[in-house]
């Protein structure tokens, strides 16, 4: 399938903005997924205001974080002309909620994954937050998973793609925080986005795995100067096979 065709398709599966359904809140993370789902929004009609959450100045070496993925947040929002582009610095927030929990497992000899954290107590918890003081109407991220509805309500569904498919790490996020979003790109296949991309013109800039917000860097080296290091090498021992 050509990308254009591709691009149609999801297109004409995303719902059709409507009266108290047209305002959205996107979170812009500086990737592929959120760029490409911010162009599915506004060519289906959304008008679409963008967000960037900062939660990590330095680490303790000076390593500045953030700045390249805010840059690239800026340029997709400037190439979409979406509405309007914000950052909100939550890095108390994240450390608080997610981060400091994440280093007590580490010591307690747990295997803790951040992202569950992440996404229930930063990324769905406090944009649903903005997007309603914003007077938004939903929420939408480049992620892999789909919404369905139910007798009984909303839940949370796998991403067409079953390799990408991140509902594992969206798990956690409250029903109320899902009730009001939309994952634009929760039917196509990774492969699928960057072919889109490249033929929109968007730049496919290459994916990185890592742990929620602070990206993929030697964990070990990285806990080290937050966590005494024989528990974290321990810990670390049992999920060798894992770059968090």
């Amino acid at each position: 399938m050509s990308a254009k065709k591709a691009f149609e398709g999801v297109l004409k599966l995303l719902p059709e903005p409507s009266s108290g359904r047209s305002r959205v809140l996107l979170g812009l993370s500086g990737g592929v997924d959120s760029a490409l789902a911010g162009k599915l929004l506004v060519e289906r009609g959304y008008q679409v205001n963008a967000a960037f959450l900062k939660v990590w100045n330095e680490d303790k070496d000076g390593a500045p974080c953030d700045e390249e993925e805010e840059r690239r947040s800026r340029q997709v929002a400037e190439q979409l002309k979406l509405h309007d582009f914000a950052v909100y610095n939550r890095v108390t927030e994240y450390w608080n909620s997610v981060f400091t929990p994440f280093l007590d497992d580490y010591r307690t000899g747990k295997t803790p994954n951040a992202d569950l954290a992440c996404n229930r107590d930063i990324k769905f918890t406090l944009l649903s937050d903005e997007s309603v003081r914003k007077k938004n109407d939903l929420l939408a991220t480049g992620h892999y998973a789909s919404i369905f509805t139910r007798r009984d309500g909303i839940h949370l569904g796998r991403g067409s793609d079953r390799v990408k498919d991140q509902s594992y790490f969206l798990s956690s996020v409250r029903k109320s925080d899902l009730e009001k979003v939309l994952f634009p790109l929760g039917t196509l296949q990774k492969g699928q986005t960057r072919e889109i991309c490249k033929w929109l013109g968007i730049p496919s800039w290459k994916s990185s795995r890592g742990m929620c917000f602070i990206g993929k860097r030697p964990m070990f080296s990285f806990l080290s100067q937050y966590a005494t290091a024989s528990l974290i090498e321990l810990t670390l021992t049992f999920i060798a096979t894992t770059e968090l």
